[in-house]
This record gives C-alpha cells, sequence and structure tokens, in this order.
C-alpha cells in the first residue's frame, strides 16, 4: 500500500467525515476551496513523499476536516440567524427600514467571506507540509502543486469557464471515446494542463470574489457596477476559453485521426456543454427516455429513442447558434444570459437573439419531453414528474 493510501485508509478507520466526502454540500454553501482526501493523496504521489510520512498526513488532514466542518457549522448558524430575522421582517412580526432590510440580506451573502480565509489558509498549510519535505527539485514541486491547483479549483462544468479538460477526458473515454486509452491523448493536453496549473488559483480566486461583488451590487441597486464587474470578467473569461479552445482541438485533432469525425465532434460538444452549461445542460426529455429505458416496454423504449433522434439536429443546431451568441457577447464584455446584459445598449441587438434562441430552444426541449411521455400512462407519467421534480 502506498504512502497516500494508507492516509486515505486512516481517515476511513477514523471515521473522519473529511471535505471530500461532501465537496458538495461546501460549494453549496459557498465555501471554496475544496481539499478532498483524493486531491491530498495525488500531491502526496506527485511529490514522491514516503510511508513515514502517512501518520502526520492522516492528522493534517483529520485537522483540516474538522476545521471545514466548523467553518461550515459557523456559517450555517450565521445565516439561519439573519433569515430568521428577514422572514419575520418579510412576515410583519417585526419593523425594519428598508435600509436594514437590505443590511440583512448583505450580511446573509458576506457572511460566507470569514470561511473563504479559513480554507485558503488550510489549502496553504498543506501545501506547505508537502513541500517542505518532499524530496523531489523545486521544479518538480512547483508542477505538481500545480497540478493540485488545477484539480482543486477547476470543475467538470463552469460558465466562467474554470472547466477540467481531464475530467471531461475521463468521462469521455467511458463513453464517446471508447477504443482509445489516456496515454494516446495526453500529450495533447500538454499545453493546456501547464496553462491550467497556472492560472487556476488564481482565476478561482478573482471569479470567487467577482460573484460576491456582483450580487452585493445587485443587492444595493447599482446597474452600474454590475456592468464594469461584467466587462472586468470578460477578460479572464475569454482567456481561458481562448485556452480551453486549443487544448479540446488539440485532443479532437488525435480523437478524429484514431476514430473519425463523430467521436471527435462528441467530444466538443462535450465541452462545450461543461462551459456553457445553462445552453447545454441535459434536457427533461433526456431524463424521461433513461426512465422509460428502465421502465418501459420495448415499443415505448423504441418511441423515446426516436423522439430524442428525430429533434437532436435541430436542438444541437440552436445550442451552437447560443453559443456563438454568448461568444460575441463576451468579446463585447457582457454575459448575455446575465440580468445585468439588458442594461447595455451595445449589447441589445445580440441579447434580443439570444432571447429568441431560449424561446425556441424551450419550445423545442417541451416538444421533445411531450413526445417521449406520448405513448406512456398516466401513471408513467407522474412517475417521469416526480422523477424531474425531485431529481431522483
Amino acid at each position: 500500500m502506498s504512502a497516500c493510501s494508507t492516509v486515505l485508509s486512516i481517515l476511513m478507520l477514523a471515521g473522519i467525515a473529511a471535505p471530500g466526502d461532501s465537496a458538495s454540500e461546501y460549494r453549496i454553501a459557498g465555501i471554496e476551496p475544496v481539499v478532498t482526501p483524493y486531491h491530498f493523496r495525488n500531491l502526496m504521489d506527485q511529490l514522491g513523499l514516503s510511508e513515514q510520512d502517512s501518520d502526520t498526513a492522516a492528522v493534517l488532514m483529520d485537522d483540516y476536516a474538522q476545521d471545514m466542518r466548523q467553518v461550515l457549522v459557523e456559517l450555517a448558524s450565521q445565516r439561519d440567524s439573519d433569515r430568521e430575522r428577514l422572514d419575520a421582517a418579510i412576515d410583519g412580526r417585526i419593523r425594519v427600514s428598508p435600509e436594514e432590510l437590505r443590511s440583512i440580506r448583505i450580511s446573509m451573502r458576506t457572511a460566507v467571506v470569514p470561511s473563504w480565509d479559513v480554507a485558503d489558509g488550510k489549502l496553504a498549510d498543506l501545501v506547505e507540509w508537502a513541500t517542505l519535505i518532499s524530496p523531489l527539485p523545486a521544479s518538480t514541486q512547483q508542477t505538481a502543486v500545480g497540478d493540485f491547483y488545477r484539480q482543486v479549483f477547476l470543475r467538470e462544468s463552469s460558465r466562467d469557464g474554470m472547466v477540467d479538460l481531464h475530467r471531461l477526458l475521463d468521462r469521455a473515454l467511458a463513453e464517446e471515446l471508447t477504443g482509445m486509452t489516456r496515454e494516446e491523448i495526453a500529450p495533447a493536453l500538454f499545453a493546456w494542463t501547464r496553462e491550467a496549473s497556472l492560472f487556476a488559483k488564481r482565476d478561482a480566486w478573482t471569479v470567487r470574489q467577482h460573484r460576491l461583488d456582483d450580487d452585493l451590487a445587485a443587492l444595493r441597486n447599482q446597474p452600474e457596477v454590475r456592468i464594469t464587474l461584467q466587462q472586468e470578467a470578460a477578460h479572464g473569461w475569454l482567456r481561458r476559453i481562448a485556452i480551453l479552445d486549443d487544448g479540446a482541438q488539440a485532443v479532437a485533432v488525435v480523437v478524429e485521426t484514431k476514430l473519425g469525425p463523430g467521436p471527435a465532434a462528441a467530444w466538443k460538444r462535450r465541452v462545450r456543454g461543461a462551459c456553457f452549461p445553462n445552453v447545454s445542460g441535459r434536457i427533461d426529455a433526456e431524463v424521461a427516455s433513461q426512465w422509460v429505458m428502465r421502465n418501459g416496454d420495448t415499443s415505448q423504449q423504441q418511441a423515446a429513442l426516436d423522439c430524442l433522434a428525430q429533434q437532436a439536429a435541430n436542438l444541437e443546431a440552436l445550442r451552437a447558434e447560443a453559443t456563438n451568441l454568448l461568444r460575441q457577447g463576451r468579446a463585447i464584455g457582457i454575459d448575455l444570459a446575465h440580468e445585468s446584459a439588458s442594461k447595455v445598449s451595445d449589447a441589445t441587438s445580440l441579447r434580443m437573439k439570444f432571447l429568441r434562441n431560449s424561446g425556441e430552444r424551450s419550445v423545442l426541449i417541451q416538444e421533445m419531453l411531450d413526445c417521449v411521455q406520448g405513448s406512456l400512462s398516466e401513471g408513467q407519467r407522474a412517475a417521469i414528474r416526480r422523477v424531474l421534480i425531485t431529481g431522483g
């Protein structure tokens, strides 16, 4: 057993609720970054740490988990207190001025900031300890830490362009790229990986602060500030997307050479969906179709597949158009899907096209859902509605 596997085993035996066990819980609360045992194990492996370091690493992760859990508890307590006061004000149980009401809302939003300081500090502590005892040269350590930051800060899906192509590749290899290995594709991602390792932490902190600033500007009714923030955010987004485009295209070239244009196009669609989740996310018709595949009869299953196939090209065309419009919007400094876009006169034409596209997509997506459910009984449709509502 490797030193890092030992670390993870010790954590599990000790019953420690490490953030990795419920990382989404922290992120939903707005607490980031979150280091999982998996991330730390990879860092230790890349830094060449030994079996003898496992006990110390386990203690560090124990402390990390305890501190992060405490941060989550304190944040929830603070927000509950603010929310109780807000509800009382809205219900008329207490009297507050409009300015006091705004202050409560701002307090609920800014309550997360102290948790960022803790999360950032704990992350730095883990990296400092691991690099101090690493036997590897500084250049190798720098590469390992950069890769660690990529894993911690980038996501599988992000409208901010904070997307990890390695995570997308792992899923793609199990689906559209079957027949290829990571070793065949890895060289194509070398340049993107190097760039992502350099910008991951810096850009994640910038995006985190931007979201907060934008929310506060909305609460303070400062539309001009929100427009300025959008323009500032566009610079980073354009840079990240350009790097992502190059990395995705490099992979597509390798894939097309080995598997042909179909799998290469499927890979590009996966990347687009990750970068534009508000346009290319999974639709209700697909969820319903999956339910039918598990529970319907043969004729119902075939009908569901036909419904998706018949409109796939039309939906793809609308998504491609929406993506292109969003890119054009960012090029002039605005996110067309953001509510502040309506305040920018230069974006009016693009925004109207985007809104029309959104309407057409909504109609088509509903038609696809209606088609999938066309041959089902009322009981089956009710079951699908429950799945769509609960996500289960």
